[in-house]
């Protein structure tokens, strides 16, 4: 199982939640031990400790039809190739270039099974 405190710092940008439902903010900050969410609203950073706060993730299952061809198509476009052009979820879940990496992390999506151990909010449950 994947723990929070070695991936967070991927998700900087992200929608935190406490542990207890309460909206914090973005996450704009990671240290060791703590993190830095800031309001939306406003400039307002604050200090919190890493355990009393959970990401705000999406499942790779919940992808657009859009986002699935945005990202299948990132590397070599077969956007052209209507017999491989054919993007699904799980083609994300291994084997990815860090392009495509990086892109799915900034849009949110749980890489790491985060939601299933409990350790992020399912955005789609909000």
């Amino acid at each position: 199982m994947t723990n929070l405190k070695d991936v967070l710092h991927f998700y900087l940008g992200c929608d935190i939640r406490s542990i207890g439902g309460a909206d914090l903010g973005q996450l704009v900050g990671v240290g060791l031990t703590q993190v830095i969410v800031c309001p939306k609203d406003k400039f307002d950073p604050r200090t919190t400790l890493m355990e009393y706060v959970k990401p705000i993730l999406r499942r790779l299952s919940d992808m657009t039809e859009e986002e699935m061809n945005e990202c299948g198509n990132m590397i070599y476009d077969f956007s052209g190739e209507p017999e491989l052009n054919k993007w699904e979820w799980y083609n994300f879940e291994v084997c990815l270039a860090p392009l495509q990496f990086s892109w799915l992390v900034k849009k949110g999506f749980d890489l790491f099974g985060l939601i299933d151990s409990n350790q992020a909010v399912d955005a789609k449950t909000i």
